[in-house]
């Protein structure tokens, strides 16, 4: 063997170097993300159902915890094209809050199509408006629906 040739162990050895790198890196990766937390906030357009009863449509804003920890979460608001933030001061919920979601969970916070579109419209909104939903956690932490398009005089 020539002194610029390389045996092939030495191929397997740094074949086995890299492998250990990436194992340890995804490792430390996997366990900074399972510390984090998640959660994931979207809406949904649906009906509660009382009894035989289907109640007019409804807006729902769904908090999910996909994470691997329990995360506190405060009410469910709504941002407007302006960049106001709507709170809902007494929401219809599933839970109460501040509430404390464990991970694999979720809540909802509902409002009726119309009353929204009335409101919208008192605040001089018309047409088809843009509507995210956000949630903030006990640690300031904001989180984000996709937009939806809410069609105010519908």
């Amino acid at each position: 063997m020539n002194g610029s040739s390389m045996h092939w162990t030495t191929y397997i050895v740094a074949a086995v170097a890299v492998y250990g790198a990436v194992l340890s890196t995804y490792t430390a990766l996997s366990k900074l993300r399972q510390g984090r937390r998640r959660i994931r906030v979207k809406f949904s357009w649906g009906a509660l159902f009382q009894g035989p009863e289907v109640s007019p449509q409804m807006l729902f804003i769904i908090v999910s915890n996909p994470g691997n920890r329990a995360v506190t979460i405060h009410t469910p608001a709504i941002i407007l094209p302006n960049d106001t933030r709507v709170v809902f001061p007494d929401p219809h919920s599933d839970v109460g809050f501040p509430c404390d979601l464990p991970e694999g969970q979720s809540c909802k916070v509902w409002i009726e199509v119309r009353e929204l579109a009335e409101f919208l419209k008192s605040r001089g909104f018309s047409g088809k408006t843009k509507l995210v939903a956000i949630c903030e956690d006990a640690v300031d932490n904001v989180y984000k629906s996709r937009s939806t398009i809410f069609d105010v005089d519908r």
